[in-house]
Formats: C-alpha cells, structure tokens, sequence
C-alpha cells in the first residue's frame, strides 16, 4: 500500500504540475520553463516502466507539482489562496475529460496514433519545444477536443487571445490527461482526496524534503 500511494502521490503531482502551468500561462503569458518542457516530455514516452520513468526518473522534476498538490491538499493554503478552487476545478475537469476519452475508442486510438508518429519524426529530427507545443496541441485539437466537455480556462483576456499561449495551454493540458490515465491506472480514486488526503500529503511531504535536501540530486 505503502508504494502504492507513493505512485498515486507522483502522478497526482504529475496532475498539479499541468494545471498550475496552465494557471500561470492564463495569468501571465509565461511559466516555469524547465517544468513546462518536463510536462512536454511526459507526452513523449508512451511506454512507461513506472510513473517516475515518464518524468525522467527523477522527483525533482515534479517539484512545482509536489508543492501545488501539497497545498490543495491543505484546507487552510486553499483558504488563503484564491488559485486554488480554480486549480481543483481543472483537476475533475481533467478526471472528467479523460474518462471520457478511455470511453471513446476511436480518438483514444487517434490519439495514440499522433503521439506514435510525432514522437517518431521527434527520434529522426529533433525538435524543439515550442514545435513540440504546437505539434501537441493540434493533437489536443484532433481528439481532445471532439470530446464534448471543454476545460473552461481563465485568466487574462488579452493573453489568452494570443494563439502561441492558447497552444501552450492545450499542450499542457494533454500532458495533465496523460498523468491523469497514469493516476487511475494505478488505482488513483476520487474519494482518496478526501479519506486518503492526510497519507498522500505525508508521501509528498516526504519527497519535497528530500529533494530540498542540499544531498539529494
């Protein structure tokens, strides 16, 4: 049980750190680079041997999520920051939005077939990340959003009427489904945030001291 909810803390965390992306990018027009171009990376490896493996083997790399997922967790930090309802919204938006994709056989296929061949060309071309966005979110685009249930973002209006933020954003929210399929394929449940919050804070816990540890690289 014990690594279980240190599988289900790391893909949770996965999850926070799309959605506070997308928080900031609707806010501001930018976002933690090194944070974004890992969420990227996540969409590149479809074949994963653990959660961690998808975001590099290393839980420094899901720091901005460990810390996002630590405070949505705390009622008080939830209290104090007027974020954090909208960023537990994304969440069952995400939840809702992939359950509908496992439900829709033919853009789950489609889906699974994009991210086949880009992650192709990527090997015999590489590309870099702000192509990688663009590729991702018509991608989004494609699948995604036939779905019948759109993530409403909000933010700034005179940047999210700029196409290179909105690419960003459906980039990121790809990445946030992908870590949210990861989260129910190991057992993540809606009724963990509520029975289980305390132990899931303690794993995360655990890891951001860990990572904060000047030893620790």
């Amino acid at each position: 049980m014990g690594k279980n909810f240190y599988s289900i803390m790391l893909s949770l965390a996965g999850i926070c750190q799309s959605i506070v992306l997308v928080n900031q990018l609707s806010e501001t027009g930018e976002c933690h680079s090194k944070s974004f171009e890992i969420c990227i990376d996540s969409m590149l490896n479809l074949y994963p041997t653990t959660v961690l493996s998808i975001y590099g083997n290393k839980e420094k790399n899901l720091k901005l999520g460990i810390t996002t997922l630590m405070s949505l967790l705390n009622v008080n930090a939830i209290l104090k920051c007027k974020n954090s309802i909208k960023m537990i919204r994304y969440i069952f938006n995400l939840i809702t939005l992939e359950n509908r994709l496992e439900n829709n056989i033919k853009y789950k296929n489609i889906l699974f077939k994009e991210l086949s061949i880009l992650i192709q060309q990527h090997k015999n071309r590489v590309y870099t990340y702000d192509l990688l966005a663009d590729r991702l979110a018509q991608i989004y685009l494609d699948t995604v959003s036939k779905l019948g249930f759109r993530i409403q973002v909000s933010g700034s209006k005179k940047v999210l009427h700029n196409i290179v933020i909105q690419n960003k954003i459906r980039c990121i929210l790809l990445s946030g489904i992908r870590a949210t399929m990861l989260w129910k394929q190991i057992g993540g449940r809606r009724y963990q945030f509520v029975f289980y919050r305390n132990s899931i804070f303690h794993y995360a816990d655990m890891i951001l001291k860990k990572i904060n540890d000047t030893k620790y690289s």
